[in-house]
């Protein structure tokens, strides 16, 4: 594989520690990589999210995209939940930029009946209203994954707010993605619906022949640290490779 340049968006409430088991093959691949920390995020408390909002996590990713692009060219996005979300903004808003997509159990379609669009979705502003924090025990199908979890446990509902915001925003900018995608996504996802997968593979105008979307079994919403991590990982590198090779 020839080397290329990487940018890996974590979700909310996460860090990029949730591409500890990605990042040494990438390495081994040869690939430059970006992992930025969004704002609120890693810190000692969930309670420093709140002040933030979408449109600042966007701004990191952007952000780091524009570094990554003047260093080494257009990159390929590897987003996971909300990672996910914000690389299909990028790639809306600055397809030279991107050369492709890799989506991870990206969180278009929650599976919390309180999300958007779900029977319960409009009780949101009422739940703001009544909560001050949420439960953000992270989802895993092998629970021995999360003695080492660094996932925020609670969070603000102010942010969740904001995150259900991001929702909306990028389901109206869906049709002005383009670039080639990889979409995967575990069919025990308890955080985001599987079903997010083909609504995100429906909706994009990237042409039939360079989408597609791979459903894991057994996997929850933790793609890159859960039981199935391994055939995950190996195929990121192999559409990474994909990419490279089409690219020369």
């Amino acid at each position: 594989m020839k080397p290329g340049a990487v940018l890996l968006i974590h979700g909310f409430t996460s860090g990029p520690f949730a591409f500890e088991y990605l990042v040494p093959r990438l390495r081994e691949a040869g690939l430059h990589f970006s992992a930025p920390t969004l704002r609120g995020h890693g810190l000692d408390s969930w309670k420093k999210l709140e002040g933030f909002t979408w449109r600042n996590w966007l701004e990191d990713a952007r952000t780091a995209l524009d570094t990554l692009a003047l260093e080494r060219g257009p990159a390929v996005l590897i987003g996971h939940s909300m990672g996910g979300l914000l690389a299909l903004n990028l790639a809306s808003e600055s397809p030279q930029s991107v050369t492709g997509l890799i989506l991870a159990g990206a969180a278009l379609h929650l599976a919390s009946p309180f999300g958007p669009g779900r029977p319960l979705g409009f009780l949101q502003p009422v739940m703001k209203g009544l909560f001050r924090s949420w439960d953000m025990t992270p989802f895993y199908t092998d629970r021995t994954m999360l003695r080492s979890d660094r996932n925020y446990r609670r969070a603000p509902m102010v942010s969740i707010s904001s995150f259900m915001e991001l929702v909306g925003e990028t389901k109206e900018r869906l049709r002005a993605v383009y670039s080639p995608t990889l979409i995967l996504h575990g069919k025990r996802d308890r955080r985001a619906h599987w079903k997010s997968a083909e609504m995100i593979k429906n909706s994009i105008s990237t042409p039939d022949s360079h989408k597609s979307v791979v459903m894991f079994p057994e996997t929850d919403h933790e793609m890159f640290r859960d039981c199935e991590r391994e055939q995950i990982i190996t195929m990121v590198l192999d559409y990474l490779a994909s990419i490279q090779d089409r690219a020369l």
